[in-house]
């Protein structure tokens, strides 16, 4: 089966997804996510299909996010029902790969961005190639880690989660190993005969997990010593101990390292509000389930999308792409504990939630 952005084929055992939209860097649009929870559900109860691949025909990008531009075009057309339809059903498709009863494996190469990571993080088993950069950039355009990071954040070693989701910084295949985001590591050169061995071999139902951990472990490269996240583990552990972004500013201040200096001056230039608002949510979904982390999210992103930071967030960085967004002017104040209880309120949908 062939679709404009994906393309569905299944060999003996497996049932592939390849992201076809590579003038866009496979960023998900309305009818990829339905049409990946549509053969999803076509091949839960297919005995044929042992487990699921997902990965890309574009050489650049499994994933370079969720399509922003599209909430933010409708926005400005104040048609204001397409982000509340298009963001249900883009959580919907990765709460459907977390639950679901097969093994989902996902080949990461390029950039895996945003919706994209969180699409890879649903899978069961993520394999890295040798040239990804993984992350949650979403601070950069006014918006906060959605699709699952409020309960996959703050699971990553000691504070690592909260360095990342306020910075948004990008991830190697090294750091994506010694994180443990990703199980295997293998050059795209080797997964080219990795992946006609997936193709090729008839799956037994019995055995096929263990050979297929068998397949991988064969051609994957062990080592880290790329990783640009463990020299700095120290800085993150002693900078993003606190909850609130004052307390970070503040430890930065008292240290007066240049490295603290430098990483404050970075700060300077992100949204504040997105900021706020990700470590409160971060904080929260250390101690929620993965469902109520999606609803939370979903409540959350509700509210964004029609804030002013968002839309200059998106205008200046993905549509204009000259960066430099000009953040409202309330924008470095500290949001006080009444005003995030505001901002984190549980939308009234008359009793049954859009992801129940």
């Amino acid at each position: 089966m062939n679709q404009d952005n994906i393309i569905i084929q299944t060999y003996q055992g497996v049932g592939v997804i390849q992201l076809n939209r590579q003038k866009a860097l496979n960023a998900l649009s309305i009818d990829m996510v339905l049409g990946i929870q549509d053969i999803l559900k076509q091949w839960q109860d297919d005995p044929a299909i042992l487990f699921v691949y997902i990965t890309s025909t574009s050489e650049r990008a499994f994933c370079a996010g969720g399509d922003v531009k599209s909430l933010y075009e409708h926005e400005i057309k104040e048609d204001y029902s397409y982000a509340p339809y298009y963001l249900k059903e883009q959580y919907k498709m990765d709460l459907m790969i977390h639950d679901y009863p097969k093994p989902v494996i996902s080949y990461l190469h390029g950039y895996v961005l945003g919706g994209g990571a969180g699409l890879a993080m649903a899978t069961s088993l993520r394999i890295t190639s040798e040239d990804v950069y993984f992350g949650m950039p979403e601070v950069h355009i006014g918006f906060f880690p959605d699709v699952g990071a409020s309960y996959f954040l703050p699971k990553l070693s000691d504070h690592v989660g909260k360095y990342l989701g306020v910075t948004g910084k990008l991830m190697n295949s090294d750091d994506l190993m010694v994180l443990g985001i990703t199980q295997y590591k293998i050059s795209k050169e080797r997964f080219l005969g990795v992946e006609e061995t997936l193709f090729k071999t008839h799956w037994n139902k019995d055995t096929f997990e263990q050979k297929l951990q068998a397949l991988f472990y064969a051609h994957h490269d062990p080592s880290v010593s790329g990783s640009v996240i463990k020299p700095v583990m120290n800085f993150i552990n002693k900078f993003y101990a606190y909850d609130r972004l004052h307390e970070i500013y503040l430890s930065l201040k008292q240290d007066d390292s240049k490295e603290a200096m430098d990483h404050m001056s970075n700060l300077d230039t992100l949204c504040h509000t997105s900021i706020q608002i990700t470590l409160e949510l971060l904080k929260r979904g250390k101690s929620m389930s993965l469902h109520d982390c999606f609803k939370m999210e979903y409540d959350l992103a509700l509210y964004v999308v029609g804030t002013p930071n968002f839309r200059e967030g998106v205008q200046k960085v993905l549509i204009e792409k000259t960066g430099n967004p000009k953040w409202t002017k309330d924008d470095k104040d500290d949001i006080l504990e009444d005003q995030m209880k505001s901002i984190f309120k549980t939308h009234d949908f008359k009793g049954i939630h859009p992801l129940d």
